[in-house]
């Protein structure tokens, strides 16, 4: 699949958006930790989309609760 030409690379683009949740006064340290892993391990760097599965976060010592308030910060 061909990147759009208007879109800038994702790496530029990863690093930007880091740093706008970084600088997020209202995310919870906990919901920054997670937004730096998602974008480090789980985006697809074609579409900059990610989707991880509840359940591996629950293998990392994560409670379920904890991932999807979170998530639910990060949205």
């Amino acid at each position: 699949m061909a990147k759009p030409q208007n879109t800038p690379a994702f790496g530029k683009l990863r690093f930007v958006w880091k740093r706008l949740v970084n600088e997020d006064a209202n995310l919870s340290r906990g919901a920054k930790q997670m937004a730096s892993c998602l974008c480090d391990t789980y985006v697809n760097k074609d579409t900059g989309r990610c989707w991880p599965k509840t359940p591996h976060w629950q293998s990392a010592c994560v409670d379920k609760r904890t991932v999807q308030l979170h998530i639910k910060m990060l949205e």
